[in-house]
């Protein structure tokens, strides 16, 4: 079957062979055909970019309105040492300092030039005791000077009960009350005579009398 077009000079149809109009003797341009498959693509095109941007779109809207509103409401979470730290606790301050004396010693008679006979008339005032006493009710002493270290006078007849106050070397103190046996000393309570003191101090310890009989 012969193919005819139709010519835009004469707007008759002349043979699709023919290249020039007989009536006009013009050239014959052919009119091409958009292809129908370019139509289809376009409108592919079209649909799936509008659905590219619908789902892009919906993903910005769930992350800004959805995961980073519940990222943001979360707690902190506390991450744990792998170690446990410990814990410095210190005592009280008042109990971080020791207090060097020597022992079974309340008043230290390192170097003393006493001798431990004794040079006035001695008697056993206490049961084991490591000197004898050279003293008594109503006698009058005096702290020894050689080291020149105070006697510690205290409230009670032991090592342990609280500082009244100190009596320095020399100085003599009246004997009020005693005997007092304890650690192996013996014990007296004295009154200073220069002041208002009263107390318990120790005789001696295992090698020097502290307190000396005053003729």
């Amino acid at each position: 079957m012969e193919n005819f077009v139709q010519c835009p000079h004469c707007g008759q149809k002349h043979s699709a062979d023919m290249t020039h109009c007989p009536v006009k003797g013009l050239p014959i341009y052919r009119t091409k055909r958009k292809s129908p498959v370019t139509k289809i693509d376009k409108k592919t095109w079209l649909i799936g970019g509008a659905g590219a941007a619908f789902v892009l779109i919906s993903f910005w809207l769930i992350l800004f309105f959805v995961i980073l509103p519940a990222f943001q409401n979360q707690p902190p979470t506390v991450v744990e040492p792998p170690f446990t730290v410990p814990t410095l606790t210190l005592p009280p301050l008042e109990t971080r300092f020791v207090v060097i004396t020597p022992q079974n010693n309340e008043t230290p008679q390192q170097g003393t030039t006493q001798t431990n006979e004794p040079t006035a008339t001695t008697w056993e005032a206490c049961e084991n005791a490591s000197l004898p006493s050279r003293l008594h009710i109503g006698a009058t002493a005096q702290v020894a000077l050689d080291p020149p270290l105070p006697n510690r006078v205290r409230q009670d007849p032991n090592t342990s009960a609280a500082i009244n106050g100190y009596v320095d070397p020399g100085e003599s103190v009246t004997i009020i009350d005693g005997p007092a046996c304890d650690q192996d000393w013996v014990w007296w309570k004295v009154e200073a005579q220069s002041g208002s003191l009263i107390g318990w101090t120790a005789e001696g310890d295992q090698e020097n009398y502290w307190l000396v009989p005053v003729p």
